[in-house]
């Protein structure tokens, strides 16, 4: 039983506390506002909403996921179907790190 307990703590626990890290990290929705030059983040927690400036972002990883990365956060979405047309528009815009992942 002490076993058991002992190997719950030590191999569960931790996994979680990862999961809950990276849980903090995803937005569910991202929406570009060219005209005014902001990027929106919608999350499903206490943080509600997040706006910033373009300029604000320093680069956009996109990998397997697209990870905006600024200098005090780094938020991931899921990597949308249509990527030919995001990276594109993206590109435009912002330092984009496609990494070693095909883009078509």
């Amino acid at each position: 039983m002490v076993d058991a307990i002992f190997n719950a703590l030590v191999f569960v626990l931790p996994f979680y506390g990862v999961i809950l890290m990276f849980k903090k990290r995803f937005a569910n929705e991202v929406t570009l506002d060219f005209d005014v030059r902001k990027i929106r983040l919608v999350f499903r927690d206490e943080r509600g909403t997040i706006e910033r400036e373009f300029q604000e972002i320093e680069k956009v990883n996109f990998g397997f996921y697209l990870t905006f990365v600024m200098k005090d956060a780094r938020i991931m979405v899921k990597r949308p179907d249509n990527k030919k047309e995001i990276f594109q528009l993206l590109k435009s815009v912002f330092k984009v790190d496609r990494g070693i992942f095909p883009i078509n």
